[in-house]
């Protein structure tokens, strides 16, 4: 897809890990669904908006991507994301928080860690070499 247009979350790659320690293994990490088929609005990245929508975690409920007091945006030029989505279960996901952040790179691919607030959150982990954290997108960052 194009820079500058409006781009969805892959039908193969849509999940990502809620890791509660840093092996992301002990407890069994969560899982979020970026492609829920039942979601009141799919996911949507674009350079206008950011990312709308929601997603779904098995521990952290409906992720919206759009609350009426915040937002995630996507910086169109290098795919730097930030701002805060809101769990149902675990309150605010802060897409760069201090030690972390996440991107969308060239190939489409999230990368890196996001962090989910609250009982059930930890970091979010972003990283396609691992398929149960692996989300891409046809959206692409707009090339320099």
């Amino acid at each position: 897809m194009a820079a500058g247009s409006t781009g969805t979350i892959n039908a193969s790659f849509y999940k990502a890990k809620v890791c509660h320690d840093p092996t992301c293994v002990t407890p069994t990490p969560g899982l979020i669904n970026f492609r829920p088929t039942n979601a009141p609005t799919p996911i949507s990245i674009s350079d206008g908006s950011g990312i709308d929508g929601y997603a779904w975690g098995e521990e952290l409920g409906w992720i919206n991507f759009n609350p009426a007091s915040s937002g995630v945006v996507v910086t169109p030029s290098n795919g730097q994301v930030s701002g805060y989505a809101w769990s149902s279960t675990s309150g605010w996901i802060n897409f760069n928080p201090s030690n972390g952040g996440v991107t969308i790179t060239n190939a489409g691919e999230f990368s890196g860690y996001a962090w989910a607030s609250g009982a059930y959150g930890g970091w979010i982990k972003f990283n396609c070499a691992d398929a149960n954290a692996c989300v891409k997108t046809d959206w692409i960052p707009i090339p320099a």
